[in-house]
Parts: structure tokens; sequence; C-alpha cells
């Protein structure tokens, strides 16, 4: 038989001849020459000799044989997987329920020994005497993901050509091609019942498994995926997704457990590493082909805002791809194939919808992320404008205080020279004027002595004009309660010989009130207080309220 395709994956022709190699014949044994092993050996080396290394062969009997390994291509399994049920002690069982072991030990061969070669498989179970299954939808799943699974050649049974059946052909699309993945029974030689199946699946863009977990029993129970057992890691957090409910379960950590499962009932799973890239949105789910992704996924890249899937032409033409994002998603461009739309299925997932998807053209989905307003590129730009503005501004406001600062500090400076100079220079002039006026003069000691006290006197102003000089520009006088002691103070000393009595009534709490240095000058001058213009000798005597009214001995 010759077909059209692509050839064995060791050749490069894209025309193949498939031979399918059923019940041969041994022939005579020579006895005490060679053995029945070596016979089979013999003939099968002949055949693949005269063939061709081009040519398919598929080892077609009723189960694997390893006399047959590195001479085919392929190993027919599941002989037995007819429609029909048969009676095991006492009960209904479906003839699938016995192909089905034969399928799970023959797991680990492919792609080890040869490819596995399905017997066959069902689509549908609504047609009567044809494609109706004992057990029905469940047991019919359950085949297809361990035919799926196996990653080999199957053959459908179902009359495709029917109008019923145009239903169930996505069924026959989700199984082509094969994936080149290998499947691992987690319970093969460790327990008499596999009711676990896993296969992982490493792409550069994240990890994933996709386990069958089945009910082999004749009763219903729950089956559970322990993650260490399963090779994942316990300590991630992995989203779990359902191939046949084409739904989004949950996420999951340490371990996974199905609903209560009935007899030859399954979930078949696909578990995705959240953790591998936390911060960015991620593939978790394909109904495209039956095992999730390994297939009809090409690459996925994820960036900061935008998502980019690129798919082989693998799988049903029709269906929806799940991803994992915090942030919504909306769709940018498609090429190769029709969205149909982009909808919430869950928790931080999304379901995008696919239609007609294009054989030998590329496709591609570029999806957006849609960021929050502060992870947005054009927010920070504002942000820092923003902030440049309010910097430059700051900056500005700080140099023109500054510019006040110095130029109050040369009023201040120009002020205090001013006041000095007429203070200073007016009280040494008289000095020397009354100097000189007593150079001139013959006086005697008496009025010497006067004119040494009036000398004395002026040079007492001089240094208390210089101590008011200082308090004035001292800061930390800058307050009323300062200004108000030294006011009492002044006032005390100015009026102390005087006899008179002076009463001064004050809060007891003055108001913290700032007064700069040249307020509080012309405050000083304002009540009258300026130097030189008391009556020496006069008393006082402060009073505050409150206090009891006390006076001088």
């Amino acid at each position: 038989m010759e077909r059209v395709g692509p050839k064995h994956p060791t050749g490069s022709s894209h025309r193949f001849t498939y031979l399918k190699i059923n019940h041969l014949n041994l022939g005579e044994l020579t006895e005490g020459k060679r053995t029945a092993f070596e016979i089979y050996r013999d003939n099968y080396a002949a055949i693949r000799k005269a063939a061709g290394e081009d040519a398919y062969l598929a080892y077609c009997d009723s189960s694997p044989n390893r006399l047959t390994v590195g001479l085919v291509d392929a190993s027919r399994i599941g002989a037995e997987a007819n429609r029909k049920a048969r009676s095991v002690a006492g009960t209904s069982q479906a003839d699938l329920r016995f192909a089905m072991l034969d399928v799970l030990r023959s797991y680990h061969l492919h792609g080890r020994w040869f490819a596995v070669d399905n017997d066959t498989y069902y689509m549908g179970t609504d047609r009567q005497n044809v494609s109706e299954i004992a057990g029905k939808w469940p047991l019919v799943r359950t085949w297809m993901s361990m035919v799926g699974l196996s990653c080999g050649t199957a053959i459908t049974s179902d009359p495709l050509y029917w109008e019923s059946f145009k239903p169930y052909w996505r069924n026959m699309e989700v199984m082509t091609p094969p994936a080149n993945e290998h499947t691992e029974v987690l319970d093969l030689g460790t327990s008499r019942e596999w009711p676990r199946l896993l296969g992982s699946v490493q792409r550069a863009w994240g990890d994933s498994s996709v386990a069958l977990l089945w009910n082999p029993g004749v009763t219903e129970q729950a089956i559970t995926l322990d993650f260490t057992q399963a090779g994942l890691n316990p300590q991630h957090c992995y989203a779990v997704w359902s191939f046949w409910d084409n739904r989004f379960l949950g996420v999951a950590q340490g371990a996974w457990a199905t609903q209560t499962l009935e007899p030859l009932a399954s979930q078949q799973l696909c578990f995705t590493d959240l953790d591998h890239t936390p911060n960015k949105p991620v593939l978790v789910g394909s109904n495209l082909h039956i095992y999730c992704g390994a297939a009809e996924i090409q690459r996925v890249t994820s960036g900061r805002g935008s998502m980019a899937i690129e798919l082989t032409d693998a799988g049903a033409r029709d269906g929806d791809l799940f991803v994992y994002s915090r942030l919504p998603l909306l769709l940018k461009s498609a090429i190769g194939c029709a969205v149909t739309g982009v909808t919430q299925a869950g928790e931080n997932v999304w379901r995008i919808s696919l239609a007609e998807r294009q054989r030998g053209v590329p496709q591609r989905l570029d999806l957006t992320v849609v960021l929050p307003v502060m992870r947005q590129v054009w927010f920070w730009v504002l942000i820092g404008l923003v902030v440049a503005s309010l910097l430059f501004a700051a900056s500005r406001y700080l140099v023109g205080q500054r510019l006040q600062r110095e130029h109050a500090l040369e009023l201040e400076r120009a002020r205090i020279a001013r006041d000095i100079h007429d203070d200073l220079g007016t009280s040494l002039t008289r000095v020397s004027v009354m100097a000189d006026d007593g150079s001139t003069r013959q006086e005697d000691l008496a009025g010497l002595r006067d004119r040494l006290a009036a000398i004395r006197a002026v040079a007492h102003e001089m240094t208390r004009t210089m101590d008011e000089t200082v308090w004035a520009i001292n800061p930390r006088h800058d307050k009323l309660e300062s200004m108000v002691r030294y006011l009492v103070d002044y006032a005390g000393e100015f009026l102390m010989s005087a006899g008179l009595r002076l009463r001064l009534d004050l809060p007891l709490q003055t108001p913290a009130w700032f007064l700069p240095s040249a307020l509080r000058h012309d405050l000083f001058l304002a009540l009258g207080l300026d130097r030189g213009h008391g009556a020496p000798g006069i008393g006082w005597r402060v009073c505050r309220c409150g206090e009891r009214d006390a006076r001088p001995a």
C-alpha cells in the first residue's frame, strides 16, 4: 500500500510505503539449528531489507513482541477494543475495559522500542449497534484519552461519511497528529490497578503536565494525584484545567483529588506551573489537541503588557485556549484563524475562542494585557514630568527664599551699621567733645570728677547700645515672649534709680508669635524706650497678674 504524506521520520521523501504485517507464518523449524525467536527475527529482517528503509512497517499481531524491536516502525496494541460488552463474574463489561490493560502496558514502549499503533478508537455513542458502546461517554472519553496520550498512531472504526457522525469529527481532529511526548503509567509495577497516567510537557515558555486520572474499579471512587510522586514541585501553585469539561477548575498545591468518578470514568487534566513566570500571563489549557498544548502550540511569548501565541496547524479547527492572567486580556490581532471572543472563564482566567484555523498557514495571536494606570508607561512619564516640575518650582522657590534672606540680611546689616554709626558715633563725639572741653578748661578736682562721671555714663550707654544691637540680631529672641522679657528688664533697669513704681499687667502665658529682628527693633523704638530718654535715678516695680503687689524696701 502506498500513501501520500510525510514519510518515516528518518527519511526525506513525501511518499512512503505502509506495510501492515499480520500473523506471519513461521514456516518449518530446523531442529537444532534455529529457535522460533531466531526465525522471527530473520523473517522480519528479510522483510525490512526487501521493503527498504523508507517503508513504514507495522507489526499487527495481538500484542507487541520484543523480537520485532529495531525492525518495525510500529506495533499494534488494543486489539480487543470492541464496542460490545461481555459478561464477567455475572456483570456486563465493555470489551474496551480489557483492551485498556494492553494499551497501558505499552505506554513505556512508545518511542523507545517502536511507535504504538492503537487498533481502534470511537468518536461517539449515539448510534444504535454502530457506535453504541457499553460504558457510554465516560468510557469513550477515557479510552480516547488513553489512545491519544499514548502518542502513537490510531484508527477510528466509526463511519466518518455518515451524516450523523459529523458532530463527532472534532474528536478525530483533536487526536491528529500524535504528540511527541512520553506518557508514563505511575502505578505500573506497584499496584494491581493503574489509575494514574502522566505526561510532562517541557517548553521554553513554561512546563506543564497532562494527567489522566481514571477509575479502574467497579464502584465509584475519587482518584488523587500526589504532586511529589508525579514529579511536580509540591511547593508551587498549579493551574488545573479539565480537557473534556473544557473548564478551569482552580489552583492546587501539593496534590489534586478528582470528584467521585463512576466506574471507568476519568478526568483528563492539565497542570501548569504558575510560579515559573508569576508576573506574566500563562497558557494553562487548550482543547484543540488531546495533549493540551504539546502539539498545537509552537511558541508563547509573554511580556509586561503583551502576549503572543504562535500555533501549528495540529488539532481541531475550532476550540479554546485558556490563559491565566491577573490582568484582563484584549485581542490585538489574529493571523491564520479567527477569534470569536476573549471572555473571563474564572478568577484570573481568560478563554480565547478560535475558529476557522487554516491548514498550512502560520497562526498567531497577539494579545494586549490591560495594565492598571500605575503600571502604564504614560502614567510614569506623567509622574516624572510632575515631579520634575515640582522640583523645578521648589528649587526656584528656595532660590527666591535665599535671595530674600540675603536681601533682608543686607538690609539688617545696613540698619545695624546705621544704628551703630548714629548711636556710637554720637556717643563717641560726645566723649571727644567732653574730653576736648576738659583739656581747655581749668577745673578743680570736683569738676574733673563730674566730667569723668559723665564720660563713664556715655561709655556705659555705648555698652548698653551694643547689648541691644546684639539682642536685636540674635535669632533666639525672635519670639514675643523674648521681646516682652527684654522690655520688662529694660524698663526695670531704666527706672530703677528713680524711685518710681512701675506696674505691668501681663498674661501668664505669652502667645508663641514670631517677631523678626527688624520688627523687634521697630517695636523697641515705638515704645519710647530709646537710649538716652530716661530719667536716671528712677525706681520701678513689676506686678504680674495673679501675684501680690510688692513695694521696694
